[in-house]
């Protein structure tokens, strides 16, 4: 009919979007390594985390009324957790043992533990009440910068130092 427009074909086809979520891919390819890769990224996620497991042990120790125990691998891959009679204490989310091991995390891979001042046998443990004994020091490193976990003896409060935000107990 004459006066009236033509409809065109609109839309991708199959072809475009294929070419699209290639490039989705590639650019993430090279973006996610590239953010994982910056100490103040994945060293600060290191500390923090490792905070938030003194926390929730010191919390189950109160709790079960039983003493816990956080043991660092002596290759400064991770730490593990233990109860008063040397099991391993179940994780808190998912199975297994509580244990965090960075070689096997990739978002953690290049992180390690490269000082641990805690009690006699670098071992911090939390008494039945959720008491610590003794001051605690953990120091991470990875990309050449340093964090370092205080947890202070008796309630056991908790500083970072280095953090490119502030550590904030809540978190």
């Amino acid at each position: 009919m004459p006066g009236r427009p033509r409809l065109g074909r609109g839309g991708l086809n199959l072809l475009g979007l294929t070419a699209i979520l290639l490039a989705i891919a590639v650019a993430a390819s090279v973006a996610i390594p590239a953010w994982f890769n910056q100490p103040s990224v994945t060293l600060d996620n290191a500390a923090r985390l490792l905070a938030q497991d003194l926390r929730e042990l010191q919390n189950r120790a109160a709790y079960n009324f039983q003493s816990l125990e956080m043991h660092f691998d002596a290759g400064g891959d991770g730490y593990a957790c233990f109860d008063q009679d040397g099991e391993p204490l179940r994780a808190p989310a998912g199975k297994g043992a509580y244990r965090r091991t960075y070689s096997r995390d990739a978002v953690f891979r290049g992180v390690r533990l490269s000082r641990v001042d805690a009690g006699a046998q670098g071992v911090v443990r939390f008494d039945p009440r959720g008491m610590l004994a003794e001051d605690a020091r953990m120091e991470l490193t990875y990309g050449g910068e340093v964090r370092v976990v205080h947890l202070e003896r008796g309630a056991g409060l908790l500083r970072i130092d280095g953090l490119s935000e502030p550590w904030h107990e809540l978190e």
